[in-house]
Order: C-alpha cells, then sequence, then structure tokens
C-alpha cells in the first residue's frame, strides 16, 4: 500500500524497503535516500548507462561512465572497450579535452576484441585533434610487448627473466673440485647476457677447454656469441684467447690466437686458476 504524504512518498509494504521519494526529491530503492538515485541491491539495465555524457559524444547510444570530469569509460569506435583519461571523441570523430587543471595531454587504454590491449599517451592533444591516443605500447594476442605503433609479432619482447647458473668444466679438467662455481644471467627477448666466474682444481688434460652449463641452448639460426676473459689467474701460453658460442649449444669454447684450440694443459693450465667472464648469445 502506497499513501501520499507531505512532499513524501514512502511504500509501507516492507520496513526500510519498497520506494522512498523524500522532500528533497531524491528517491530511495529499498533504504532512505541521502542521493538523487539511492539504491540497496543490484542494479539490472537492459539498455546502456548514459552517465554524465557530453552532449557533443560521438555516439549518445554508447555506455558512457565519467570519471569526476577526468575522463572515462566507453567506447569510442573501431569496437574498443576504451579508458580515456582528460577527453573524449566528439560528433566529428574528433578529439576533444577536459582540459583538466590546465592541462591537454591524454592517455588511453584501448581493449581490442581481437584480443590485443593498446596503450596511449600524448604530452599534449588538442582539441580537433584524432580522437585516438598515439599508441606507445600494446600487449599482443599471441603474447608479448611491441612499442610506439609496431605491431609486428616478430619485434614483439616476449620474455624477459633473470636468474642463476651453474658452469662447469668439461675433461679438459678431470675430476674437478669446485672452490668458485657461479653464473647469473639476463634474457631479454632472444639475447643472453651473463657473468661467470669458476676456480676448481682437478686434472688438466689435452681436451679443448669448455665451459659448461650455459642458462639456455644457443640458437640453431641466429648469429654465434661469445665472452670477454675479463680475468685469468694463469698462463694459457699464448697472450690472445678467444671465448666463442657456437650455435645449437650450451657451452663456451675457447681458442688461442695461434688458432689452436685452448686445451687443458696449455700453459700453466687451467687447475687452481680463476676464470671471470661475461658475454652474451642469442636463443
Amino acid at each position: 500500500m502506497s499513501i501520499i504524504k507531505a512532499n513524501r512518498i514512502e511504500n509501507l509494504t516492507t520496513t526500510n524497503g519498497g520506494i522512498d521519494i523524500n522532500n528533497s526529491g531524491n528517491v530511495g530503492i529499498g533504504k532512505s535516500p541521502n542521493e538523487a538515485l539511492d539504491v540497496s541491491g543490484n542494479v539490472e539495465l537492459s539498455g546502456q548507462l548514459h552517465q554524465s555524457m557530453p552532449s557533443d559524444f560521438w555516439s549518445q547510444g554508447n555506455t558512457f561512465i565519467e570519471c569526476n570530469g577526468m575522463g572515462n569509460l566507453t567506447h569510442m569506435g573501431g569496437y574498443e572497450t576504451c579508458l580515456t583519461s582528460n577527453g573524449y571523441r566528439d560528433l566529428n570523430a574528433q578529439w576533444k579535452s577536459y582540459a583538466i587543471n590546465g592541462t591537454t595531454g591524454a592517455s588511453q587504454i584501448r581493449v581490442n576484441p581481437n584480443g590485443y590491449i593498446a596503450f596511449g599517451a600524448e604530452s599534449s592533444k588538442s582539441d580537433g585533434d584524432s580522437h585516438t591516443v598515439t599508441e606507445r605500447m600494446r600487449i599482443l594476442s599471441s603474447g608479448g610487448i611491441t612499442f610506439n605503433g609496431d605491431t609486428a609479432t616478430a619485434n614483439a619482447l616476449d620474455d624477459y627473466e633473470e636468474g642463476t647458473f651453474t658452469p662447469g668444466y668439461n675433461s679438459a679438467l678431470a675430476s674437478p673440485s669446485y672452490s668458485v662455481q657461479s653464473g647469473h644471467y639476463t634474457k631479454v627477448g632472444r639475447c643472453v647476457t651473463f657473468t661467470l666466474t669458476l676456480n676448481a682444481t682437478g686434472t688438466n688434460s689435452g681436451d679443448q677447454l669448455l665451459i659448461l652449463g650455459l642458462p639456455f641452448t644457443a640458437s640453431s639460426t641466429l648469429e654465434n656469441g661469445g665472452a670477454t676473459i675479463n680475468y685469468f689467474s694463469g698462463n694459457s701460453g699464448n697472450l690472445t684467447q678467444y671465448a666463442h658460442i657456437g650455435k645449437n649449444v650450451n657451452y663456451i669454447s675457447f681458442y688461442l690466437g695461434s688458432g689452436f684450440s685452448w686445451v687443458g694443459v696449455s700453459g700453466d693450465g687451467v687447475s687452481g686458476k680463476t676464470f671471470h667472464l661475461n658475454g652474451f648469445y642469442y636463443v
């Protein structure tokens, strides 16, 4: 049952329920209203929500949710859901700035039904500019990140990783006993950079010197990698040494400037000597 009271309509069928219109014109559903519309419970809409939509917004039938006059959540074309700061698309398919606090920059996140997410940013965007905020980064649907409008999968940054690995000698140093055996790497996309330190005692042999245990196997198609010997406490018997990482391997091969392999018994051997190396290769 409803009754009309002075400047107020209440539904008396339930306690604190039904519809309540107070003398300020506020409407409460399921509660006494403190705002123009005050609802206790869920709200279900069969149409679109138009919240503070500008009169010159490009599509008056779209959902538009304004965020305190500083940005909005809506659709601005291209079947994308857009979260935009400091402006919107107007009836002329151009940018209209809110000019928040006198600023004219803009930023935007565009969620595309093809599966990618684009991030746009501009330091200055004037009324009449393109309504699309310039893309600076994209998360591809296939994974990986591209930058500044580049959408090619081949150019995407698809991995970043840091970690440790345990390097070790091959048979050039038989029965090694390690006092230092450490390695650290950073992988960005397909490029691996690393540093390592080794010191071990054992029996020097005539086999070519290899350091095993790189964290990833090198690519079988991209260019070879290599390493720089920052410090070697022994004498290789040659003033020039080379550290090479070939295709489809996970170890470092050592050579002397003469073109011969650096073997375990070269110079005064590797037993008890300290190696410091840093290098790179592709996977």
